[in-house]
């Protein structure tokens, strides 16, 4: 064999061989691809769990709070029966004191539960427009009327606690914004 023959005989063993490398190389890589897309899918169907449990957490919370200033709320319509504080005996005022007392507590426990839920839209880590269907219309009831039981918690604007939920307030009810 002439030197010219052995040198392409090497030449092409090494051309096979290298073409034999590429190909195991780029399957591996389309493997990997593969591999990464199916992670990815999973990643993304498992965020979409945690905002939907996040969702249903949120809405047990509030609903739990509610429930709660609804049943302190009908206990002092028991003794008031629609009477002013001043119309009631000693004995009758005696009785409210402690449930007007639980009807604060439980009026700030409503509005923190929707400061949560707020504060996760505000946030993006729910499905955003899914909770602008969902609460728009009961935290817009939270402000109107100015004189519902929670506005001594949440107005004058600058000295409420509740930021978070005067942010998705004018956010969704400012005019002008739009």
């Amino acid at each position: 064999m002439s030197a010219e023959t052995i040198s392409a005989f090497v030449a092409a063993v090494s051309a096979i061989v290298s073409f034999y490398y590429a190909h195991k190389a780029h399957h591996s890589n389309l493997e990997a691809a593969k591999n990464a897309s199916t992670a990815n899918e999973h990643a993304r169907r498992a965020n979409a769990i945690a905002i939907g449990q996040a969702e249903n957490e949120l809405r047990r919370d509030i609903t739990a709070v509610r429930i709660r200033f609804e049943d302190i709320c009908s206990a002092a319509e028991e003794i008031t029966q629609g009477r002013s504080p001043d119309q009631l005996s000693e004995v009758e005022k005696a009785r409210l004191k402690p449930i007007i007392l639980r009807q604060k507590s439980a009026c700030e426990d409503y509005l923190n539960a929707y400061e949560n839920a707020s504060t996760k839209y505000l946030d993006n880590k729910i499905d955003t427009t899914r909770f602008e269907k969902s609460y728009a219309s009961e935290i817009r009831n939270l402000f109107e009327p100015s004189t519902n039981a929670f506005s001594s918690y949440l107005h004058p604007e600058g000295v409420s606690r509740f930021k978070a939920i005067w942010k998705v307030y004018k956010k969704w009810n400012d005019l002008e914004n739009r």
